[in-house]
């Protein structure tokens, strides 16, 4: 009944709580019966305390296989702590914390526990009181039975052993001299009296008459230090050159010249063995020769280790071990073989250094030994040179990979870098051609080693591109792609050499060398190629060039031509101010679509002649230079600030045109001329003959002109458009820059037929001035059939065009032979096209 009365005011409080109905609202009591038949209901099932206690051990073992040795012991330490007697809702704790528990291996924080750990309150002083409270000091009798010590001064009489104390004591207080002579053995003499009378034995044997025989033993112990480059009694070393020299000694078992030329055999290893220790530890500038040391060093220390091994058998000999000075000689003269083969390519290089050698002498030695040696000597040596020159060039290949991968040179050890900055403070408009340059050796050759020649141009190509991008763009990206690809064992791996021996070494390392600069080098050129093409506009600036210089819009150069004809023409003294004709220029030809105008100027070349009005207006044309500021980038292609072979074709077309206007205006008059009369004056005649000719030539020259640019210009854009990079983009401008003047007639070998051009382009301005006189206008000659102009007769002064006609044709003779001789020569079909066609009016 309690129990039921306990439910029934929990249900209650807890309607009450919940709603806040009061007792004598009506759903209330609903709502109580609902809360009470909850409380009574216990269908669900309890928590599982072993599958609480399995989950939580697999945990710990959960922790210890990943690796959180940690967690597992903090948690097995609480699991430890759990009362053994468990309340009842413990495994229903647990089970929740198994529930809320998320990626504990990975956000478990062992910083975090001590924070909540609780601090443990010190035990209190030890006091005296506490101490004296069970057994008093002031006890009667308590001083009375004292038990006397190790050290009691009542014992001085007694002898005793002296124990070996085994506390643990401090260093500082113990006798460090007493203590390093426990551990300290001390040799038996005994030992050594046998190596002793051995060593005198020998030495009264090499001093003496040489009658008694030394111990064919003693002789191999000597031999093997000799070996090791130690000082012995039966070999004599000379300590500046490490020559190895023997003395005289006899054997019982062998004849003296036997035993002397083995002897010998074995000094001479040994010097070599010595003079390639002394190299290996002499001072090296070259990073790659340090490298090709270090190697040495550790075959020397692999020969070290293999000389032990064969003074193993002798110092402990097995039964049956047989000591034969000939057998350790073979043995060493099969270790010793590449250690010998490197020391005779150190000797032969190390000893040209007074000559004029290429600074990689020892590395190209090392080559073409290896080759010889994959064919001629044994695998050991092979193996052992090729090692070294490998590690030689793993070493010389750091700093070009940096070059390539960056466009910077070494900062240290560069003197002798294939790549040379010529000019550091050269200016942006030349630095691909101007910064940096390949080294040459004393013969021409580049400053690498010999079988990396075929590699230079490409590695040095990369690495222009580098340098050059980063100042295009320093923005650009220009890191490797994630690789870390050293100059090294990925590429030039010593396992892949051995793996193809039927292959040339040669082969072999030009394969490498290929996948190393394949791998290592990110080319940039694309990327080069493309930011000059597109963001710098290098494609836009090729086609401006055609509306400034070529004439590519007729209205605008026409515009700007008339203007110009018509500034001379009105005065004649003051044309040639440079401001107002770039003003001109920017007005006109610089409106041209995606043009800048800014870019544009117009010069009037000096002239000594004073005498400016009496010149022809053709030739004063010749001085007008028409300039476009390109781009520093562009400038690298062009390899020039100006263009004067544009600005030559642009005043070409400036005379072409002006003398087509001339002759055009004439045109005009001859629609008023009377043609009802039978015939006209010879002047006449002559000279509308000399008119119709002039105009032939000065059309089909003008069509030569604009036609040959235009195609060559459009040529030298594809190539330039297909170019893999900037000398190549260079080589073509070269080329078109070299065509242009020929196919144009401009070029400075070409200047007799330009001279003929420009003296039939005259005479169209003479034969203008001549047609005024010939022609008169109405009000001239108002008594002449009322408003028709009437041809002049030939006594009006010297109107006979006849000196014109005859200057035109040895004129166009002249033309026509020069084009036939430059076409055949040169293979320009444009110019023999055109003589064709002058050819078709001559006959």
């Amino acid at each position: 009944m309690a129990h039921t009365a306990r439910l029934s005011e929990l249900a209650d409080s807890l309607v009450t709580s919940v709603t806040g109905k009061p007792k004598g609202d009506s759903a209330f009591q609903r709502l109580k019966d609902h809360a009470a038949k909850g409380f009574k209901d216990h269908s669900h099932a309890r928590t599982n305390q072993f599958e609480v206690r399995d989950r939580l051990n697999g945990l710990v073992e959960k922790f210890a296989v990943l690796n959180r040795d940690d967690l597992a012991e903090a948690l097995q330490a609480r699991l430890d702590e759990l009362p053994s007697k468990s309340t009842r809702w413990l495994p229903e704790i647990l089970s929740l914390l198994l529930e809320l528990s998320d990626r504990p291996v990975e956000q478990s924080n062992m910083d975090g526990l001590g924070s909540h750990a609780r601090p443990e309150t010190p035990p209190p002083p030890l006091t005296w009181e506490e101490i004296t409270a069970d057994d008093p000091l002031d006890t009667d009798g308590l001083w009375d039975d004292v038990g006397r010590g190790y050290h009691s001064s009542g014992d001085d009489e007694v002898e005793s052993e002296p124990a070996t104390s085994t506390n643990a004591t401090s260093i500082g207080e113990e006798d460090l001299a007493a203590l390093a002579r426990l551990h300290v053995v001390q040799p038996d003499e005994s030992d050594l009296e046998h190596v002793r009378a051995a060593r005198l034995q020998v030495n009264s044997t090499t001093e003496g008459s040489g009658s008694e025989h030394v111990p064919e033993l003693s002789l191999v112990r000597e031999s093997l230090m000799m070996l090791h480059g130690l000082p012995t009694d039966v070999y004599c070393l000379e300590g500046d050159t490490g020559l190895v020299t023997q003395r005289r000694v006899s054997l019982a078992t062998a004849a003296s010249s036997s035993v002397e030329d083995v002897l010998d055999q074995l000094a001479d290893i040994g010097t070599r063995l010595n003079y390639l220790r002394a190299w290996t530890r002499s001072a090296e500038k070259a990073a790659y020769i340090q490298s090709v040391q270090a190697s040495l060093q550790k075959l020397l220390s692999a020969f070290t280790s293999a000389l032990g091994k064969l003074e193993r058998r002798f110092a402990s000999p097995c039964k049956g071990t047989v000591v034969s000075m000939i057998e350790v000689h073979m043995a060493v003269d099969a270790l010793a073989r590449p250690l010998l083969q490197l020391c005779d390519i150190v000797r032969r290089t190390d000893g040209q250094k007074s000559i004029a050698l290429s600074p990689f002498a020892l590395l190209d030695a090392l080559h073409d030994e290896a080759c010889i040696a994959q064919v001629s000597a044994g695998e050991e040596v092979f193996a052992a040179i090729i090692d070294v020159v490998l590690a030689g060039l793993r070493t010389y290949l750091k700093p070009v990979q940096q070059w390539m991968e960056t466009g910077t040179l070494p900062t240290s050890g560069g003197d002798d870098f294939f790549v040379v900055e010529a000019h550091a403070d050269c200016a942006l408009s030349s630095v691909w051609h101007g910064r940096f340059a390949l080294r040459a050796l004393g013969d021409g050759g580049a400053s690498a080693p010999a079988f990396t020649h075929a590699y230079v141009d490409k590695a040095f190509a990369l690495g222009k591109a580098r340098a050059f991008l980063q100042l295009l763009d320093p923005a650009a990206e220009t890191s490797t792609s994630g690789h870390e690809c050293s100059a090294s064992d990925a590429v030039l791996d010593v396992s892949q050499l051995h793996s193809h021996g039927l292959l040339p070494f040669d082969q072999l390392l030009d394969d490498a060398l290929s996948r190393w600069m394949h791998d290592t080098g990110m080319d940039c050129t694309a990327l080069l190629r493309s930011k000059l093409l597109y963001d710098h506009g290098l494609t836009q600036i090729l086609t401006n060039l055609e509306y400034i210089f070529f004439a590519k819009d007729g209205s605008l150069f026409q515009s700007f031509a008339e203007a110009l004809f018509d500034r001379i023409s009105r005065n004649r003294t003051s044309w040639q101010d440079r401001f107002m004709l770039t003003e001109l220029a920017q007005s006109t030809l610089g409106s041209a679509p995606c043009v800048d105008a800014d870019s544009v100027a117009l010069r009037i070349a000096r002239d000594n002649d004073k005498d400016d009005i009496a010149r022809p207006i053709i030739h004063e044309l010749g001085r007008v230079e028409l300039h476009y500021l390109l781009p520093w980038p562009v400038q690298n292609i062009t390899r020039s600030a100006a263009l004067p072979t544009h600005s030559a074709v642009f005043v070409l077309l400036l005379q072409t045109y002006y003398a087509k206007s001339l002759l055009r205006s004439e045109l005009f008059a001859l629609r008023s001329l009377d043609t009802k009369t039978g015939d006209l004056p010879p002047q006449m005649a002559a000279m509308m003959k000399l008119r119709w000719r002039l105009v032939w030539f000065v059309e089909m020259l003008h069509a030569h002109n604009t036609d040959t640019a235009w195609a060559v210009h459009q040529t030298m854009k594809a190539g330039i458009e297909a170019a893999d990079g900037i000398d190549s983009m260079a080589a073509v401008w070269a080329q078109y820059e070299k065509r242009l003047p020929i196919a144009l007639l401009l070029a400075p070998n070409l200047a007799p037929i330009k001279e003929a051009i420009l003296n039939v382009l005259d005479l169209c301005e003479r034969s203008a001035q001549l047609w005024k006189q010939l022609v008169r206008t109405p009000i001239e000659a108002g008594s002449h059939r009322g408003s028709s102009p009437m041809p002049t007769s030939s006594h009006d002064g010297n109107t006979d065009p006849m000196p014109l006609l005859v200057d035109f044709d040895g004129s166009l003779s002249f033309i026509k032979a020069g084009l036939r001789g430059v076409g055949r020569a040169g293979g320009e079909i444009a110019l023999q096209a055109l003589a064709e066609k002058l050819d078709w009016h001559g006959s």
